[in-house]
């Protein structure tokens, strides 16, 4: 099984190639800096198991109206509630609410609207089965790789739809965050683990760290590093009593892990500290530029995407394998302890 991870400027692409051929998309985004193929040199002639959105920001899924539309992928999974419901209630709702409460509808609208409405659409049109991820589902196997769900809850789920039904009502609206709905993967093959962590957040952690131990799934050996290293998808309390990801990576032997960085605020510099002295960490572009520089993150259209001042591209891609004798082998690639990027000036000032 290979795992290719490609650089994608503020948002992520994942592409697993099962034993058989067969390839699983995880998200996609292009590249800003076109480090990356485009997504149909990636997908062209090949079996598409699945395309899996992890969670409802466009930085996830931009591309993927395009595989929708040009390839024939089996199945969907997203994590995404009740949507029909979702976009016509705003519809129906928007017309209703003088200010704030149409704003927030508006930019509800346009959070779940404009890339995710030409998603589903397109996975109508073309009649691609569709399956919303839960925690609670069995696990699915695929050519001797089984793949965990381990987020989210369906409280979390539920949850938030309340929150959103709630704050529509309310004076100063807020809304939920998009990240609860995270899905986390875990993918097993000859013994290793392989944890995609999307932008998973302290709370899904601390239910998906249970889900993985009742598993009873070996300690991980690559890790996407959830929220592009962000510090509310880690504990960094001492001493707190919440448990992070970390805690179900392999510390004999080390795990590795992966950041999708690529602006003035991610990932976080004590996260990042924490993953170089825990993991054998990687950036795919520099997430570590000083932010006091003046980079001020770009405003732009869409909700859910992030812009920071271009960063140094530290990999396009980052690719691994898992043997078959169960041996995980980096194929392309360093390390951020000898990336001329990483810049450890910041963690100095930082601690």
């Amino acid at each position: 099984m290979r795992i290719d991870f490609y650089e994608s400027g503020v948002g992520e692409t994942t592409i697993i190639t099962f034993p058989g051929g067969g390839i699983g998309i995880v998200d996609a985004h292009p590249s800003a800096y076109t480090s990356r193929p485009d997504i149909f040199q990636l997908v062209e002639g090949k079996k598409i198991h699945f395309v899996c959105l992890t969670h409802p920001h466009t930085d996830h899924g931009r591309d993927l109206v395009g595989v929708f539309e040009n390839a024939e992928p089996e199945v969907f999974w997203h994590t995404i509630p009740d949507f029909k419901q979702f976009i016509y209630r705003a519809c129906e709702t928007q017309q209703f609410f003088p200010s704030p409460n149409r704003e927030f509808v508006e930019k509800y609208q346009q959070e779940w609207a404009n890339v995710f409405l030409d998603i589903f659409a397109a996975v109508q049109e073309r009649h691609i089965p569709k399956r919303q991820l839960r925690a609670d589902l069995q696990h699915e196997t695929i050519d001797g790789v089984e793949i965990h769900f381990l987020s989210p809850e369906e409280k979390i789920t539920q949850d938030f739809i309340e929150k959103y039904a709630a704050e529509i009502l309310k004076a100063d609206p807020e809304g939920g965050d998009p990240n609860l709905l995270s899905a986390i993967l875990a993918l097993r093959y000859r013994g290793v683990v392989v944890i995609l962590g999307a932008d998973a957040l302290k709370r899904n952690w601390e239910d998906a760290i249970k889900r993985f131990r009742t598993k009873g799934l070996p300690k991980a050996l690559l890790i996407k590093v959830p929220h592009h290293g962000a510090s509310n998808a880690m504990e960094l309390r001492h001493g707190a009593s919440h448990r992070d990801y970390l805690e179900i990576c392999s510390r004999n032997p080390i795990a590795s892990s992966v950041i999708f960085a690529g602006d003035a605020k991610h990932p976080e510099p004590r996260v990042y500290q924490r993953l170089t002295e825990k993991t054998h960490a990687a950036c795919l572009s520099n997430g570590l530029m000083n932010s006091r520089s003046g980079n001020k993150p770009l405003s732009v259209r869409l909700p859910g995407v992030r812009r920071g001042a271009p960063p140094a591209i530290c990999h396009p891609v980052l690719s691994y394998e898992i043997s078959e004798n169960g041996e995980l082998i980096k194929l392309t690639g360093g390390d951020c302890s000898t990336c001329p990027n990483a810049m450890p000036q910041r963690l100095t000032a930082a601690s």
